[in-house]
């Protein structure tokens, strides 16, 4: 037997408009408690948000509606560890250092692990985890109690205002950074990869996209003219014989970004492919929009 009940509240002042920080519950009936271990239990909120992601990142009905994959969230240690049980959460949240502009807190009651939850908040609130405001999540518990925050930051000014090829240089240290390492995506097992190189070529692939996206509000892998990637690398003349594309949006640096794609089976088996050999990366803004990434990756002929 399922209860639930949704109860909006304002969000904290800033200087321009905020969307609605709002909070959900849902609970579940359940005989029996079940005792995790802390590595187990950070296993089961790692695993949660892998599920989240592949959800979001997949074509779906949601209300009786066909909604398109959106972006992955990151996941951030100041949601899943900020304490959020009182009336007050928005302020909690606040004081737990982390600026939102925009937030959403769910909590689950009952669920035995990672995909009881999962199924729990995709029959509910479907929505809300296809949602493309959000940009990153934490998740924690206690026993059967599940906190989800989704969330996107605050991104300064003086971020938006960085040359973007550096920027896009330390999507590619993250990107290595990662590789050095065996890493499951999904059901998919990767062994330790070589380093890519940075490729100007991708990067300015990367850069045009990033800056349709921005200019429409839309996060997608297609262009103005409904275009690939394929096409965006052939016109820098980049003669390639394998090819991917990860993009995001709402993420506030490069190491956040890499952190949603890594938590994203098929973003994931991109930056992990022994095959690609050169990578390009920027992001992209605009006054009334987010900020937008893009990540090209390739191997020439």
């Amino acid at each position: 037997m399922l209860h639930s009940h949704c109860k909006q509240q304002s969000s904290a002042p800033r200087a321009d408009a905020m969307s609605p920080i709002s909070r959900l519950a849902v609970s579940l009936l359940a005989s029996a408690g079940l005792f995790w271990t802390s590595g187990v239990a950070a296993e089961q909120n790692t695993e949660l948000v892998n599920l989240i992601n592949e959800y979001r990142d997949s074509a779906a009905q949601c209300a009786g509606q066909e909604m398109a994959g959106t972006g992955p969230l990151a996941p951030n240690s100041a949601l899943a560890q900020a304490d959020l049980s009182s009336a007050d959460w928005q302020v909690a949240l606040q004081e737990s250092g982390y600026q939102a502009s925009a937030a959403q807190l769910v909590q689950l009651s009952g669920p035995a692990d990672a995909r009881q939850a999962m199924t729990m908040i995709q029959s509910r609130f479907c929505k809300v985890l296809r949602s493309g405001q959000y940009a990153e999540i934490g998740v924690s518990r206690s026993g059967n109690e599940w906190q989800i925050v989704l969330a996107s930051p605050l991104i300064s000014r003086e971020f938006m205002d960085r040359d973007w090829m550096d920027v896009g240089q330390e999507v590619l240290a993250e990107v290595n950074l990662a590789r050095r390492e065996p890493r499951t995506c999904g059901d998919q097992t990767f062994a330790a990869a070589n380093p890519l190189t940075w490729d100007a070529r991708l990067a300015r692939a990367a850069h045009e996209h990033s800056g349709y996206m921005a200019e429409g509000a839309v996060l997608s892998h297609a262009g103005p003219t409904g275009e690939q990637v394929q096409a965006r690398v052939d016109a820098v003349n980049y003669e390639w014989r394998k090819l991917g594309e990860n993009v995001a949006v709402g993420q506030s640096s490069p190491k956040q970004v890499v952190e949603a794609w890594l938590h994203s089976p098929g973003h994931c088996a991109n930056i992990m492919n022994p095959e690609f050999t050169d990578m390009g990366a920027a992001f992209e803004s605009r006054p009334q929009s987010s900020i937008y990434w893009t990540q090209v990756f390739a191997s020439e002929r």
